[in-house]
């Protein structure tokens, strides 16, 4: 039974098993203190990635998986450079279940660049379930965009 005895109580104490407890109490202080503190540090070095995906059609509604992504990965922002003009052309980053993590990116003049305005909290760490890309546009033959996933790995 571990007592509660200061470092001063530990080294001025006559027992054994008192100077024993105490030191034992702070080696596990110690012990949960690198615990937790390398934990703050790996998640502060987290560095960056970002995936590129050529999005070779439209995909119409259906979504399609983004190959390169894993469960736990946090999207951190996502942008697309146009490669074709079309009238009604948007980008979006879903997760598997199709619920919105970016929002639509305008892909209807060739040469534009577009960056995600929000990226959505709630859904940004992916589940098993992955990411998907939704394109749309008016030409379906058309090699749309080029997108860029930043993302932080699990």
């Amino acid at each position: 039974m571990a007592m509660d005895i200061t470092k001063a109580d530990r080294y001025n104490s006559s027992s054994p098993a008192n100077q024993y407890d105490a030191i034992g109490t702070e080696i596990k202080n110690n012990q949960d203190n690198i615990t937790t503190n390398a934990a703050s540090i790996s998640t502060l070095q987290a560095e960056p990635r970002t995936l590129v995906v050529e999005v070779a059609s439209d995909y119409g509604t259906a979504a399609i998986a983004v190959v390169g992504l894993s469960e736990g990965d946090k999207i951190i922002g996502m942008s697309s450079v146009c490669n074709v003009t079309e009238t009604a052309g948007t980008i979006q980053l879903t997760d598997g279940a199709d619920a919105a993590i970016s929002d639509a990116l305008q892909q209807a003049t060739a040469d534009e660049v577009a960056y995600a305005a929000t990226i959505q909290i709630d859904k940004n760490t992916l589940p098993a379930s992955g990411a998907k890309l939704k394109a749309t546009g008016t030409d379906a033959t058309a090699v749309r965009c080029t997108v860029l996933i930043t993302y932080i790995p699990a």
